[in-house]
Parts: C-alpha cells; structure tokens; sequence
C-alpha cells in the first residue's frame, strides 16, 4: 500500500507540474496575443487620426457627391453672383482690387 500512495504521490507530482507547464505557456501566448493587440491598436489610433484629417479636408466634396442638386444650383448661383458683381463694379476695378 505504501508504493502505491508514493506512485500516486508521484503520479499527481508530475501532473502537477504538467499543469502548471500548461498554464504558463497559456500565460506565455496571452502576452504575445496582449503584446500584438496594443501593437494593432496603436496603429488603427494612428490610422483613425489620418482618416479624421481627410474626412475634415473632404468634406464638401463628400457634401457635393451626396447632393449634386444643390451643388450644382449652388455653383451656379455663385457664378451668377461674381458676374453680376463684375457687372455692377467693373471688371477693371475688381482687377485693381485683386492687385
């Protein structure tokens, strides 16, 4: 009886250390696995600040493809604007303003 309680003594020493063996190359993975998601993270932070800068320079192209109606009825009045301004003023005053 005595050998087999060291047997199991034995036996239960060695799954232990497997165990433990186990848990620390879970432990091992979930830093790699830890270590690349910062890593992924960062980069979709530096990718989100760009995408924002563009979002903010595009935005009234993004407007105009969105409603090319009113784009183009507001190109249209803008250009009646500047040419009855220039009718009204004069085409050689508005240069000498520009200068």
């Amino acid at each position: 009886m005595a050998s087999r309680t060291n047997y199991q003594k034995l036996y239960f020493e060695g799954l232990t250390k497997h165990i433990n063996a186990q848990f620390s190359n879970v432990h091992d993975d979930f830093d790699r696995i830890q270590e690349k998601m910062d890593e992924m993270i960062g980069h979709q932070k530096e990718t989100n600040k760009r995408v924002t800068k563009l979002e903010k320079e595009t935005v009234i192209f993004r407007w105009a493809s969105r409603h090319p109606v009113y784009a183009i009825l507001l190109i249209i009045i803008i250009i009646a604007g500047a040419v009855t301004i220039t009718a009204l003023v004069g085409f050689e005053n508005i240069i000498k303003a520009m200068i």
